[in-house]
């Protein structure tokens, strides 16, 4: 059975906040904010969860909404499957961002960059949506 994840976006002038954890900092890459359904959780509260333990951001229902929902190894275990649940915060983030021990760092990742140390549910699936969509673009020229 795979495991059930979730991840969220949050993006701030075109540039979108990207994170690495314990786990995914053992394959070098950044990851969006997020992780494990529990039982008996919804995607929506693991996402609420998620963005609190990891950003110290209070989350309401109401302030993001579900874009797609994939399968592909984890960015952590590449042997461990997950079905990932992708959400997009629709609101203005201006949390400070402080590290944790589950989390080593937090950057903003903008487009012109190269993307090869961001996990794959980033480069492969939510990348591709965001720029169609006009959510991500640079500043740089």
């Amino acid at each position: 059975m795979n495991k059930k994840v979730v991840g969220i976006a949050y993006i701030k002038e075109g540039k979108l906040l990207v994170c690495m954890s314990q786990r995914s900092s053992k394959q070098g890459k950044y990851t969006l904010i997020g992780g494990g359904v529990e039982p008996g959780e919804t995607s929506e509260q693991a996402v609420i969860r998620e963005t609190r333990e990891e950003t110290g951001f209070e989350l309401k229902n109401g302030e993001f909404y579900k874009i797609f929902s994939f399968t592909e190894s984890a960015a952590s275990d590449p042997n461990l499957l997950i079905d990932m649940d992708v959400f997009v915060y629709n609101g203005e983030f201006s949390q400070k961002l402080q590290t944790s021990d589950e989390i080593l760092k937090f950057r903003w990742y903008d487009i012109s960059e190269d993307s090869s140390n961001l996990s794959s549910s980033i480069t492969d699936h939510f990348l591709p949506w965001a720029i169609d969509n006009d959510l991500l673009y640079s500043d740089k020229k």
